[in-house]
Formats: C-alpha cells, sequence, structure tokens
C-alpha cells in the first residue's frame, strides 16, 4: 500500500513516504503519535487512516536486524524524577552491520540517515556496503574506566562527543557495530544517559537487543567482562545512573565548561520539552539543560502501550518478532473490500520489562517479562568461544 503523511489539523494528505513498508495489512516503521494516510496500491478508493502506538520505534528493514530509533524515550533533565520531555525520533538510529545489498543501505536513506558510524574495526565489515557519509569511532572491550584503563575510555568518550557533535550540526546518525549489541548498546546507552534519559529505560534499550534472532550468538553469563552479557552487567554496575553518566564524561574533560555547554546543546538538538519555557537550571550532574527545544509534546505520565519485545501485538495478543506495533482508526471507505479491519492490533498493552539486568555475578539476571522460550533461542549457554571474546 502507499502510505502519505496526514495533517489532522487541515485534514489534508500529505506527501507520500519511503520510510515505511507494509505486508499482510500492517504498516511498519511508521513514527509513535503520527497519523498518516494509506491506500491500496490496486485501487487508491481503498484508504484510510492509521497511528502507530507506544513508544519505541523499531525498524523493520527486511535486511538489517537491530534497528531502532531512540527517539520517544523519556527524559529527566533535571534529575528531580520527573518527565521533562521527550527524545525526538528520526534523529539517532543503533543497530547492527548494513550488508552487501543496496537495499541496506535504501532503508537508512529512507529514514533520513545521512552519517554511519561504525563503533567496531571496519575490518570485521567485510565487503558490507558503506553509507557515503562514514566514520569509525572503535570502542574496545568495553572496559571504560577513566581511571583503570585510559586507552579504551578515551576511545568510548570520542565517540560519544563526535555523536553528540552529529547531531548539534544537524546529521542525522545510525551507529552500528557488528551485531548492534554490546559495543553499540554501549553507545546508545552513553548517550541516554548524557540526555537524562531514566535508568530503568536505558537498561531496557540494552535488554532489548536481546530479541533479534542473533540465536548463533554467544550469551552467557561469566565474571569475565569480556563475555557477553557481563559487558552490561559491569558497564551498568559501574555507570548506573545518570548522574554516574555525566561523572564518567567530565572526568575526561579538559574544558568542563565548554563540555556542559556540549552537553546542553545536545539536549536541543535531541528534545521536545514538555514546557514551552525553556529550563535554564541546572541538569542531571550539574550541566546546564538550557536550550531545549520546545517541540510542546508531552511526555508526561506517558506510558509504553503497544510496545513489545519484538513482534506486531495482533487484536490484543502480544508476540516477540520484530517489536513492531500499529494501530489504525478505523475509516475505510470500503468495508465491503475487506478493508473495514483496522491494521494491526486494536488494543494494545503494557509488556512488564522487569527491573533490567542486575549486577549479580551468580546468575543470568535477564528479567523481562516474556516467554522463557523466547528467551532461551537466543540465551546459548555453550562455552564461550576465545576468538569470540571481543565480539559485539
Amino acid at each position: 500500500m502507499n502510505v502519505y503523511l496526514y495533517d489532522t489539523v487541515n485534514d489534508q494528505v500529505g506527501s507520500q513516504i519511503a520510510y515505511t513498508n507494509s505486508s499482510a495489512g500492517t504498516i511498519y516503521n511508521m513514527i509513535p503519535g503520527e497519523t498518516y494516510y494509506w491506500e491500496s496500491v490496486a485501487d487508491n478508493t481503498v484508504n484510510g487512516k492509521v497511528k502507530a502506538l507506544g513508544q519505541r520505534r523499531l525498524i523493520d528493514s527486511g535486511v538489517i536486524r537491530n534497528v531502532r530509533d531512540l527517539g520517544g524515550l523519556p527524559v529527566d533533565t533535571d534529575n528531580d524524577g520527573t518527565v521533562d520531555g521527550t527524545t525526538e525520533y528520526g534523529k539517532i538510529f543503533r543497530g547492527e552491520r548494513l550488508r552487501t545489498t543496496q537495499a541496506s543501505v535504501d532503508i537508512l536513506t529512507s529514514l533520513g540517515v545521512d552519517r554511519e558510524i561504525v563503533v567496531s574495526g571496519t575490518g570485521e565489515l567485510g565487503s558490507d556496503l558503506q553509507l557515503s557519509d562514514r566514520r569509525v569511532d572503535t570502542i574496545v572491550h568495553y572496559q571504560i574506566s577513566y581511571d583503570n584503563d585510559r586507552t579504551n575510555y578515551n576511545k568510548a568518550r570520542t565517540a560519544v562527543v563526535n555523536a553528540m557533535n552529529d547531531i548539534i550540526n544537524g546529521k542525522n546518525i545510525y551507529f552500528h557495530c557488528v551485531y548492534g549489541s554490546d559495543r553499540t548498546g554501549t553507545l546508545a546507552y552513553l548517550l541516554e544517559g548524557l540526555l537524562g534519559v531514566p535508568d530503568e529505560e536505558r537498561y531496557e534499550d540494552y535488554e532489548l537487543s536481546v530479541f533479534f534472532g542473533e540465536v548463533d550468538r554467544t550469551r552467557y553469563f561469566s565474571t569475565d567482562i569480556k563475555s557477553s552479557l557481563p559487558k552490561f552487567v559491569y558497564m551498568k554496575s559501574f555507570i548506573p545512573t545518570t548522574q554516574s553518566i555525566y561523572d564518567w564524561f567530565m572526568a575526561g574533560s579538559s574544558d568542563t565548561t565548554a563540555d556542559a555547554a556540549l552537553i546542553a546543546n545536545f539536549r536541543a538538538a535531541m528534545i521536545n520539552s514538555n514546557s514551552t519555557s525553556q529550563n535554564n537550571g541546572q541538569g542531571t550532574g550539574g550541566q546546564s539543560a538550557g536550550g531545549q527545544s520546545t517541540g510542546g509534546q508531552s511526555a508526561g505520565g506517558q506510558s509504553t502501550d503497544g510496545q513489545s519485545a519484538g513482534g506486531q501485538s495482533t487484536n490484543n495478543t502480544q508476540s516477540l518478532n520484530a517489536g513492531r506495533e500499529t494501530t489504525a482508526i478505523n475509516e475505510t471507505n470500503n468495508p465491503e473490500n475487506g478493508y473495514n479491519q483496522p491494521l494491526g492490533v486494536t488494543e494494545s498493552k503494557e509488556l512488564d520489562y522487569g527491573q533490567g539486568l542486575g549486577s549479580d555475578d551468580s546468575t543470568m539476571p535477564i528479567t523481562l517479562a516474556v516467554a522463557a522460550a523466547v528467551v532461551a533461542a537466543v540465551v546459548s549457554t555453550t562455552a564461550y568461544a576465545a576468538s569470540n571474546k571481543n565480539e559485539q
């Protein structure tokens, strides 16, 4: 089907968009909260309006996996426990490596991405295609302590600084390692923390990578911080809060005033504030939150309705295959042709993602409230291969 932007205020159909795709009457990749107009390719008199519910925008590319938009996340910019706004959609995307087919490039281009950031070595990517604007910002070993591993700390911090500057300068970025899990997850975790994304939201975002079909991926618990899950457990234990992430970032600063301004400008470019007035107070860790966007999108009391840990939810049934949810506004013109049923879900329900990964070395604390069989399908209990000790 063809999909167009829709102006609800003026009741007008806008331009056709390229970033969605559809299958079996379900539209994917819509921006949550936006209303779209759709029409049948075979008969444009069969049409309707549709809106995606939920918060997280998981991208179905058909080629590259584990792709999601970091928009729609709540932020607490002054660390007082209240939601002050949400991150903007369409600016920061994360996922796995590109493939050798042009479609892997085309989906990112259609999403508006104009810079690719590789946080692994380019030698790991083989013959993958790439965007015309690619930068390599390697993150190594996940030992990102300023005190204990200055070399790798500096690499991780450089990746954070470069990503923030890209957003400030108007770039829409896609960053990835190979699988889009751990090194990618590290960069996402740090950027989200500097934006003021609450702790549990960051943990949840990291955990979602478990559910994207990497069945051949070794995921077992070990005290070795170079194995897969403990990379996050280590990071979560070391820098668990937005305050500690801010302190981690400032530990390597040569000009704290300039770096505080960098964070403030990053927030201004990424956050839709609940208030129309600028917040000129002190943000998390004392950084200024002034100059925030006044997009006016309220995130106060925002629920995660319609989220799934992976899969489209249909008719109140939550499934787990790709994290996509759509709810139709049932305004079709030709119900006799079978289009009178809403696309996607008719009533979405909130998933309880639990408390996130813990730091207890004695267990593997994946606490997502999902079917144990799904977890078993993606968590391998095989021994960690030495050749994979630095895999992402």
